[in-house]
């Protein structure tokens, strides 16, 4: 059972870093709401009051419990830290820029293509 503990909490803690490692890259909580970190702080707190209360302190339950306390308020101080601004602070992030115009030299070259390609299509280009 102790094996089984100790697999549960690892693999709980270890889908909460690559979130945490996103958010300190991006400097963003992305959409990672501060509801969620909020309450799995909760959860995780009374998980640990009953921890100490009913089952005497197993200390594979509290270390375990106390690593995804950890790593949930860390999520939780991301998140007040950025600001909680969602998919706007990603999309200020986002790889994709906006669309805009090309320089000057480039739309000259655009013109040309497109006059080749009305010379060489059989339909009307618009």
């Amino acid at each position: 059972i102790a094996l089984a503990q100790c697999a549960s909490a690892f693999l709980g803690n270890a889908a909460l870093l690559p979130q945490i490692h996103q958010n300190l890259v991006r400097k963003s909580p992305g959409d990672y709401s501060a509801l969620t970190a909020g309450l799995a702080c909760a959860g995780c707190t009374v998980r640990l009051y009953t921890t100490v209360r009913l089952a005497a302190s197993d200390p594979i339950l509290l270390a375990g419990f106390s690593a995804s306390f950890t790593c949930n308020f860390t999520l939780l101080v991301q998140v007040l830290w950025y600001g909680g601004r969602g998919g706007a602070a990603v999309a200020a992030v986002n790889p994709v820029r906006r669309l805009r115009a090309p320089p000057m030299g480039r739309q000259i070259k655009l013109k040309a293509h497109e006059a080749e390609l009305r010379n060489t299509c059989s339909e009307p280009f618009e």
